[in-house]
């Protein structure tokens, strides 16, 4: 189990672009016309043109995270998660669901890669809940977003509480560890309810695992709100 130690960096695979702020998209070509650069908040577009013909394409994608938020409820011991609800912006044959439900979570658009201050900030502004840092854990790396390969660094937090409200077409549910694991089941069939996060059931199903070990320590409700 890979842990952060307080106010450390996350485990996030080498090969990554460093973040940015989060702008409009940029294009630039070069002065023979052979290189082109498509710069995005999400990833990054290299085309160059060979001489002989043909051309040539690079993508990388910028790092990214997930957090699922633990707490245990007053009257049962079953560990419970933070998901969040939101519309979807755009449908497709594929994903043709309106509302998309997922473990909280985001890109590293600016700051330092993998910097947990700006985890918490993120988390805060999109859920609504501000998580202690101290009580952030990583369990590892994973591959998400298939067609931009985006690097992601899996973890939970076991300290958190409610200082505001949601982003604004955010839903913030409360559901039991089984239930969120039946909806991460449920994506490999897009059986709905399902959590739209490809890598939601690698990682919930890491943590129930670590709970059965007693490796994952969740405070009593009197002080899980820290």
């Amino acid at each position: 189990m890979l842990k952060n130690g307080g106010m450390g960096s996350l485990p996030i695979p080498d090969r990554m672009l460093n973040p940015l702020s989060k702008e409009p998209w940029k294009v630039e070509t070069s002065d023979d016309g052979k290189n082109l650069h498509i710069s995005t908040p999400y990833f990054v577009i290299r085309i160059h043109a060979a001489d002989g013909g043909g051309s040539q394409l690079e993508l990388d994608s910028r790092p990214a995270f997930e957090v699922v938020m633990l707490s245990r409820a007053a009257d049962t011991a079953e560990p419970h998660v933070v998901l969040i609800r939101k519309k979807r912006l755009e449908q497709t044959a594929y994903r043709d669901v309106e509302w998309i439900t997922k473990v909280p979570g985001g890109y590293f658009h600016d700051g330092s890669p993998g910097n947990l201050e700006f985890v918490r900030q993120r988390l805060l502004q999109e859920t609504g809940m501000e998580v202690d840092p101290e009580s952030v854990h990583f369990i590892g790396q994973a591959i998400g977003h298939t067609e931009i390969r985006t690097p992601i660094a899996l973890g939970y937090a076991t300290r958190y509480r409610k200082v505001q409200e949601p982003r604004a077409g955010v839903e913030v549910l409360i559901v039991s560890l089984t239930e969120a694991l039946q909806m991460a089941e449920n994506a490999l069939s897009r059986i709905s309810p399902f959590l739209e996060n490809e890598t939601a059931f690698e990682e919930l199903f890491g943590i129930s695992k670590m709970l059965e070990r007693h490796e994952i320590a969740i405070p009593s409700a009197d002080s899980q709100l820290w």
